[in-house]
């Protein structure tokens, strides 16, 4: 009995291996021209400038030809573009990868190959940068409202297709009067008088505006004399100050309102 179950055992093992004579037992996949740490950089809704392409061998380094292939975009409206569903002689496949859509996703894409009862897979990743503008916006709070002297950061972003935000390329900053504000870089420097204007930024022929508003606040009026002398009695004169802001500035072109005189009341 027990020389026929070992015989039976040995039949079966027999009977397997000739089945499939050539089973790889180790699968190995590999994208060409990147490592395994390697992030792939494209636009997002386009695809990767170079196809993606994938080699199949198996333990001893040979390739595989004819090695099924599944392939599958990760991230919002990603696609996989015209891929072959197995490898050729050389144990290569190869397939377009159009990006997502969300800048702020990780894009992935996943190939898992079989052949011969082996599976094996390899995930590529990329990063989706935007870069055509299709808007423009000022990341400041309107109305813009600056006291004299100071200036204001400018945050110019751009906006694409999709509505992912990126740095505007090549943005330039512009006031409508250069008497209340002046560009300095990425920022406005307001002065050198107070009053109302627009900032204005522009990227790639498109611009934004928005309202700029210089301040001064008031907080004291100075005459430049302490007393005053009259030579005759109904003799008038001129009463020199100066108006300042709460920040020791002059308060340019600002007049004093006077008091209407009081009529005295009959006795």
């Amino acid at each position: 009995m027990r020389a026929l179950r070992a015989g039976l055992g040995l039949v079966l093992l027999l009977s397997a291996c000739i089945g499939d004579p050539a089973a790889p037992g180790v699968l190995n996949v590999a994208a060409l021209g990147a490592g395994t740490d390697t992030v792939w950089v494209g636009a997002p809704g386009e695809p990767i400038s170079t196809p993606i392409r994938i080699h199949i061998t198996d333990d001893q380094g040979r390739p595989l030809a004819g090695a099924s292939l599944q392939w599958e975009a990760i991230g919002r409206n990603a696609q996989v573009l015209a891929p072959l569903e197995h490898s050729d002689r050389a144990g290569v496949a190869t397939a377009g990868w159009q990006l997502g859509t969300d800048a702020a996703e990780q894009q992935q894409l996943r190939v898992t190959v079989r052949s011969r009862g082996t599976e094996g897979q390899i995930v590529i990743r990329a990063r989706a940068v935007p870069y055509v503008v299709e808007q423009v916006r000022l990341a400041i709070d309107t109305p813009a409202v600056v006291r004299l002297g100071d200036t204001l950061p400018v945050n110019v972003i751009a906006i694409d297709a999709y509505g992912n935000e990126f740095p505007a390329p090549d943005a330039a900053l512009f006031v409508g009067d250069t008497n209340v504000a002046s560009p300095l870089g990425d920022r406005f420097v307001a002065g050198p008088r107070r009053g109302r204007t627009f900032i204005r930024a522009t990227s790639r022929g498109l611009s934004a505006a928005v309202p700029f508003f210089v301040k001064q606040y008031v907080a004291s009026i100075v005459p430049l004399s302490d007393t005053l002398r009259f030579s005759a009695l109904g003799a008038q004169r001129p009463v020199a100050y100066v108006v300042r802001d709460d920040r020791g500035r002059i308060v340019a072109d600002t007049m004093v309102a006077r008091p209407s005189p009081t009529k005295a009341r009959p006795m």
